[in-house]
């Protein structure tokens, strides 16, 4: 959650001119790369499992009695299922 409630801004400045005093001297466009980086994937995250909890159980419980197993039944049925969901939401990040 203190990812996704502050700005982007507020975490690449922090990245370029506080961590660098912590952890040492490296190019400010790898600073800026890691708060970058914290901030989108906490946003990706958040769609994800948003993505995930809209499936039905219904789903996953057809799978399992047709046989499949926790892995088949997420990677086949599951996931194609969310990507679909996701995409217009992963677009406009």
């Amino acid at each position: 959650d203190i990812f996704r409630n502050t700005p982007l801004l507020l975490w690449m400045l922090a990245a370029c001119f506080v961590l660098p005093v912590f952890f040492g001297q490296f190019p400010q466009a790898f600073w800026g790369t890691i708060g970058f980086s914290l901030y989108t994937s906490s946003v990706m995250a958040e769609i994800i499992r948003g993505g995930l909890n809209s499936i039905p159980k219904g789903q996953f419980e057809a799978a399992y009695s047709q046989g499949f197993g926790k892995f088949f039944t997420l990677f086949y049925i599951i996931l194609p299922q969310t990507f679909r969901k996701i995409v217009p939401a992963l677009l406009s990040q």
